[in-house]
């Protein structure tokens, strides 16, 4: 029997970022995702649990914010997470990057979407891969089809509730990590700490891959999610 999987894009995505995985896990999985809507922490996870598709029981695969997600739901609620995956995550705030992302959400708030996703896009993605462009382009197409006050209110919730490192420890179920080599927002150490502080967690690199790992490298994604959720 299949098991259902939830895929949960990272901020300003879609799940159109997934498409490859999903594609090619159809096999193994059945597979689900949604694009996170809430301007705290427990909105998403609410929205990730009362989802009316979902069964009682999933595993979960989350990107950077869905990473962050994720984590939370797994946390929250173990009874419901069988296994989970976090891409490109973090666990830690600090005082610089509370600071940098205060500076985002008021530009953000002042309805400089534009301005700020331009800036952000392409730092997602390492310079030397040989699609750099491409997945630029893609990503900016994804941001583009959201509401720029879903967007706005990803960010609020970020802000609001960054840290997690205190529910690391209550995932209970089978976690592999997955780092892309060249991440410039949170690097080796972050996501060590993240693997390091869940019980049962696996840890993994990608290369030629920065923040936006199942974009730069999704053949080598659905490699190792195979690999998991095969297991």
């Amino acid at each position: 029997m299949k098991q259902t999987v939830l895929f949960i894009p990272g901020f300003a995505g879609t799940p159109a970022m997934w498409d490859y995985p999903i594609a090619n896990l159809g096999d193994l999985i059945d597979a689900q995702s949604l694009v996170m809507a809430g301007d705290s922490l427990q909105a998403m996870v609410d929205l990730v649990l009362n989802s009316n598709t979902l069964p009682d029981k999933f595993a979960l695969v989350g990107h950077s914010m869905g990473s962050w997600v994720g984590a939370a739901t797994a946390a929250l609620h173990p009874e419901r997470v069988t296994k989970l995956v976090l891409m490109d995550g973090w666990a830690r705030n600090n005082a610089a990057k509370a600071e940098e992302m205060e500076a985002t959400l008021k530009a953000l708030e002042a309805g400089q979407h534009q301005q700020v996703l331009a800036q952000h896009c392409p730092s997602v993605f390492y310079a030397n891969n040989a699609n750099f462009s491409n997945n630029v382009k893609f990503l900016r197409n994804l941001q583009e089809s959201l509401p720029e006050s879903l967007i706005t209110q990803q960010w609020q919730a970020m802000v609001k509730d960054n840290d997690i490192r205190h529910l690391l420890t209550k995932i209970e179920c089978p976690t592999l990590v997955i780092h892309g080599r060249h991440d410039p927002w949170f690097d080796l150490d972050e996501n060590l700490f993240l693997a390091q502080s869940i019980p049962y967690a696996q840890f993994t690199i990608v290369e030629d891959a920065a923040h936006g790992t199942p974009i730069e490298q999704p053949q080598a994604t659905t490699a190792l999610l195979r690999l998991f959720f095969g297991n």
